[in-house]
């Protein structure tokens, strides 16, 4: 990400996480990636639930 950052090329990246409930638990991959991301990228966001996927997708599309 931060060598896409650094050549003005357009990545999406979408990433896997734990279940919201479970952070601050130790549980398998907790960690802050969207505020890792935000470091280097224009748009960081979680979605909330599956169905929102679909919006947070359509608002990184509108940024390109």
């Amino acid at each position: 990400m931060a060598n896409a950052n650094m050549n003005c090329w357009p990545v999406i990246v979408i990433g896997g996480s734990s279940d919201q409930n479970q952070e601050t638990t130790g549980a398998f991959q907790e960690f802050p990636q969207v505020e890792a991301c935000r470091l280097y990228s224009k748009f960081s966001a979680r979605s909330s639930s599956l169905d929102m996927i679909s919006s947070v997708v359509e608002k990184v599309y509108s940024l390109l």
